[in-house]
């Protein structure tokens, strides 16, 4: 969107080495991140096997099912909810 945080994605991480290339690489494009951290799971993993125009993928949920409704009505997340004018929301 060439304009850094103009997103926001939300989820949910371990404490971790998986953790930290993701926000830092998720931050290098411009994107905002507003991780719930789990000290007891790890971060999800997701391997994809990529054949012409085919792909397969296997994932591992890690902390990604630990996500909670809690995170989203912190008061500096739900901030973020309402100035929202699209939303994108995937449910397990």
């Amino acid at each position: 969107m060439n304009e850094p945080n103009a997103v926001t994605f939300m989820g949910c991480t371990g404490k971790d080495r998986n953790a930290e290339i993701m926000s830092r690489k998720a931050k290098e494009v411009g994107l905002n991140v507003v991780y719930q951290v789990k000290d007891c799971v790890p971060t999800g993993t997701c391997a994809v096997l990529i054949t012409n125009n085919d792909r397969s993928l296997v994932a591992h949920l890690g902390a990604a099912s630990h996500f909670t409704e809690g995170h989203l009505l912190e008061e500096n997340n739900w901030q973020l909810i309402e100035k929202a004018k699209i939303f994108y929301i995937t449910v397990m």
